[in-house]
């Protein structure tokens, strides 16, 4: 049985690590950070492993906010 690796969103890497998009950009560039999947679309998305390979306390804050309920907006 293969473990479940969900994708996650470049928003939810952003929320984990305090960060725009920029500077996320700019930790791609050095290398600190995987490159995102090659998707279709314009959205950005990593595998959790690939994350936890690179930064394993990233990862888990990544988890965490993952686990969080959705709140609706009022």
């Amino acid at each position: 049985m293969t473990e479940h690796d969900p994708l996650v969103r470049l928003y939810h890497v952003e929320c984990a690590l305090g960060i725009s998009e920029s500077n996320l950009q700019k930790l791609i560039k050095k290398g600190r950070l995987p490159a995102p999947l090659d998707t279709q679309g314009k959205r950005k998305y990593w595998r959790l492993s690939q994350l936890r390979q690179c930064n394993p306390q990233l990862a888990d804050a990544v988890e965490r906010l993952l686990q969080l309920p959705l709140i609706a907006a009022a």
